[in-house]
């Protein structure tokens, strides 16, 4: 985990480094996030991001795009939505 990167206009930067070298990076609004959830939110993705890309079936030398892999992503990002700042006001 490498914390916040930086904050840029109403947006913040963290940043995540696997042992093998895998960047991974959120950025949010400019909310008060406490570390822990946002360690969380990065554990959550790095499991998805080994479970796809650890599939015997994942297409080696292109973009990492399975269907399962942006539904989990899709839902790991919005529950983390509801929990991080509450509903989004319509």
């Amino acid at each position: 985990f490498l914390g916040l990167l930086m904050p840029v206009d109403e947006q913040k930067v963290f940043g995540y480094l696997t042992s093998t070298g895998i960047r991974i990076l959120i950025v949010v609004r400019d909310v008060l996030l406490r570390e822990d959830r946002v360690r969380e939110l990065f554990k959550g993705l790095h499991k998805l991001y080994a479970d796809a890309i650890s599939s015997p079936f994942a297409e080696t030398d292109t973009r990492l795009s399975s269907p399962m892999f942006e539904e989990g992503v899709t839902r790991l990002c919005e529950s983390a939505d509801v929990l991080y700042r509450g509903p989004i006001p319509l």
